[in-house]
């Protein structure tokens, strides 16, 4: 390792005490540095000493490694000697020992560190004398040992052309300085291309580089970069720069130091992959292909270091590539370490493989680099498809209706679905005369359907008639004519509604519709549907649906027609030889009167039982019945007022135990029918009926049996009770206001006497069962009233002498109620 040696600068120093200069050029520096004997410093007991260096310029890149002190001392002291940059001691203070007198050399313990050129300019020397008897220096030097910069590396490899990967192994020597502490410690490696090393200006530290390790620690002399970033065909220099770690961190020197060597250039290589040749073409040689946009695929070997690939589809008409060429190259989203995706064709709208007939394919790879490989073997694939159609209408022995312009239809049909029709050409003829024939000519058209407009007439109906179609794809290829088909052209059949008749009005919300059909060639009604129209608003109202059958009639659900409203029935048939046929009618509704119902009312039983029975089992049953209905009033008044609804047709009775005594009532039974989906009465005849009270009567209407007669009632009283308030006004006197008539509240008092019909305890009990049914209660009485009520009490007064008859008195309180 190189060393410098520094002297005083012969100047004096920045300190020092109790000195005697001898000799020399009379300063402290002076004496110590003119490599002379004859002066020296005298340390006195006590004193010190300090000398400053003379500058010294470090190597560039050279990293200060130790100081060593020196100096020749004599005499009797015991001086400690130390190395200070400025005044700051790099090392502890060393113990010289007691020179005898004899000039003697003393060197210093090493002192590591790692100096800056800052830290060698400050240098300085000081001696510490701590004995009584002098010490006399003769001369002082330090000895500074320093690191130089690595040289550059030497660089071997890659080299060459390399066919193996595209990740090479860089290898280098490292080339150490003069560092003894360590060899080298980093390494970092960079590849350039030739386009980038190539151009003015060119550095290997700041310039853009395809590949760069990084600053990487070791001793390692080669590196493998642990994926590819080179490309294929492409020339290239690996850049190697290494390092070493100089000088140990002591006290107060500096950290210790990394040194790059300058960088070196490897020789130039070449990455060169082969890119394969594809195997295994599809489409294959020899295919034919009835889609001219086909899938492309192939097999290629995996390239070394896992390299993309993609691939290049080529078609021609030609063998030579030269006519007809199309060039697919398979978008980067295709690249793959081993492509086995089929390619779809690219352009859904074209252009594909036209016209039909030869074509020439071939595929080659292409890597991620863009580096072609060789085209694969050349496959002859043939491009046919033809055109077909089908759907033929009319067809199969079938009928139209009869015309002079028949219309027949086809579709078109190709293995490629892109294709489309571009001419027709149609054929038409009597299967009795094939050799009179109606020819359209070759149409360039993509209609797929063709109407004669000549050449018929009525002797075309009703007999067998036969046509073909050939049509042309976009090729101009032909489908050649198609199987002949045979039809019937013939008259539609009649359909005549019978019911209901034009402009009919009819009587029911549910009418039976029925029709006939007539036709030739012995057709019969094969299928049929009639809907109800409501003409004002012009909706069907219902519909039998298609029914397949030979049915002439339909009977419409109930209700369906409404009064008032302008309906038409529309019936279609389909026949038996397939064409349609239509009639409509209109029609409209009216109501039809319910059967009057006959009926007796008898009051028979009214001074006993206190009810009338009104009785119509004689009435007669309509067909389209929904309920009875019982109406009261007084004679001579018009509101009718409804006891009863019986929707059963054969509740044919009814007890009125409400019937006013004392005033004539008429009673009316009405027949309800459902006409026209509403409810509707028939005609009112009223019976009038007096009805005679002799007693009281207490009235269960919900459960006759609960009846009771009160046959001896000796005496009643009651007040109607009216919600009222006075309102005394100041100057302006009283004024009374009405509210709520809660009705009446009384008391009867009625005798329970041995009855013909009851005994008096029978009639006691009666009205105890009575008031505890909690059914409604009615009081009529023999002048007319009846009204509901609650028995609030009765009271019971037992007659003394009638033995076990127990014959009583009843006082019996009663509220009407009126809410």
């Amino acid at each position: 390792m190189p060393f410098t040696t520094i002297r005083p600068n012969s100047t004096n120093g920045s300190g020092g005490t109790t000195n005697t200069l001898t000799g020399g050029v009379g300063t402290r520096d002076g004496n110590t540095s003119d490599n002379s004997d004859l002066s020296y410093n005298t340390v006195a007991s006590g004193g010190y000493t300090q000398v400053d260096f003379a500058t010294f310029t470090l190597a560039a890149g050279a990293v200060g490694y130790k100081v060593v002190p020196r100096a020749r001392m004599s005499g009797g002291g015991t001086p400690l000697i130390s190395v200070y940059k400025g005044f700051t001691s790099f090392f502890p203070q060393a113990t010289v020992g007691t020179p005898t007198g004899t000039i003697t050399t003393f060197t210093g313990a090493d002192g590591l560190c790692s100096l800056l050129q800052s830290d060698v300019d400050g240098i300085a020397m000081q001696w510490i004398n701590a004995s009584a008897t002098p010490a006399l220096v003769y001369e002082a030097y330090v000895d500074v040992y320093y690191a130089l910069v690595p040289s550059a590396p030497t660089v071997a490899a890659p080299t060459g052309t390399i066919t193996t990967t595209a990740a090479p192994t860089t290898s280098w020597t490292h080339v150490p300085g003069t560092d003894a502490q360590s060899g080298q410690t980093y390494y970092r490696v960079k590849m350039f291309s030739a386009a980038q090393y190539g151009v003015g200006g060119f550095s290997a530290d700041t310039s853009p580089c395809t590949y760069d390790s990084g600053a990487l620690v070791g001793s390692a002399a080669s590196m493998t970069p642990a994926t590819y970033g080179l490309l294929n065909g492409v020339s290239y220099k690996a850049y190697v720069q290494t390092a070493q770690t100089t000088g140990t961190v002591v006290t107060l020197g500096s950290p210790a130091q990394v040194q790059w060597s300058a960088w070196t250039a490897g020789p130039a290589f070449t990455i060169s992959l082969a890119v394969p040749t594809p195997t295994s073409v599809s489409p294959a040689n020899g295919d034919t292909l009835s889609n001219p946009a086909p899938t492309m695929n192939c097999s290629l070997t995996t390239m070394p270091s896992n390299f993309k690939m993609k691939r290049e589809h080529q078609w021609a008409t030609n063998a030579g590539f030269s006519t007809g060429v199309q060039t697919y190259l398979e978008p980067d989203s295709m690249l793959s370490t081993n492509p086995t995706t089929a390619y779809g064709w690219p352009n859904p709208t074209g252009p594909w493989l036209q016209p039909q007939g030869t074509w020439y394919y071939r595929v080659r790879a292409i890597d991620q680099s863009g580096v072609y490989g060789s085209y694969s073997a050349v496959s002859t694939v043939t491009v046919a498809h033809v055109p077909t159609t089908y759907a033929h209408t009319p067809a199969g022995g079938g009928t139209a209706a009869y015309t002079l312009t028949p219309t027949l239809s086809w579709s078109f049909s190709d293995p490629w679905s892109q294709d489309s029709q571009s001419k027709f050409q149609v054929q038409l003829w009597k299967a009795s005369a094939p050799g009179t024939v109606l020819d359209s000519g070759l149409i360039t058209s993509t209609s797929m359907f063709y109407q004669f407009t000549s050449g018929l007439d009525s002797t075309w109906k009703d007999t067998e008639l036969r046509w073909k179609v050939l049509v042309q794809d976009s090729d101009g290829v032909s489908s050649g004519y198609s199987v002949e088909k045979s039809f019937y052209l013939s008259d539609r059949a009649t359909v005549t509604i019978t019911s209901p008749t034009a402009a009919q009005v009819i009587t029911t919300s549910a009418p039976l519709f029925t029709w006939t059909t007539t036709g030739t060639r012995s057709r019969t009604q094969a299928q049929w549907k009639a809907d109800i129209n409501n003409v004002t608003l012009g909706t069907i109202v219902s519909s039998s649906g298609w029914q397949n059958g030979t049915t002439l009639q339909w009977q419409t659900p109930a209700p369906t027609i409404l009064i008032g409203t302008n309906y038409s029935v529309t019936v279609t048939v389909v026949d038996s030889l397939g064409l349609s046929s239509s009639s409509t009618n209109a029609f409209t509704a009216t109501y039809v009167s319910p059967t009057t119902a006959a009926f007796s009312a008898d009051a028979t039983l009214y001074p006993t039982k206190g009810l009338v029975t009104v009785d119509w089992s004689g009435a007669t049953l309509d067909g389209s019945f929904y309920a009875w209905r019982l109406y009261r009033r007084p004679t001579g008044t018009a509101a009718w007022a409804l006891l009863g609804e019986f929707a059963s047709p054969t509740t044919r009775t009814y007890k009125d135990y409400l019937c006013p005594s004392q005033q004539s009532q008429d009673y009316a039974v009405v027949q309800v029918d459902m006409s026209f989906g509403v409810p509707t009465e028939g005609t009112y005849s009223p019976v009038a009926v007096v009805a005679t009270a002799l007693s009281y009567q207490l009235v269960c209407p919900s459960n006759d049996s609960l009846n009771l007669t009160l046959f001896a009632v000796t005496a009643e009283n009651f007040g109607d009770e009216q919600e009222m308030a006075s309102i005394n006004l100041i100057g302006r006197g009283r004024r009374v206001e009405y509210g709520t008539n809660f009705g009446a509240t009384g008391t009867i008092t009625a005798a329970f006497k041995n009855d013909v019909t009851m005994t008096a305890r029978a009639q006691r009990i009666a009205l105890e069962t009575l008031r505890a049914s909690g059914q409604k209660v009615y009081l009529c009485n023999p002048f007319g009233d009846v009204f509901q009520i609650a028995i609030t009490s009765a009271a019971i007064t037992r007659e003394a002498g009638t033995g076990l008859h127990e014959v009583a008195t009843v006082s019996m309180g009663y509220s009407e109620i009126t809410a």
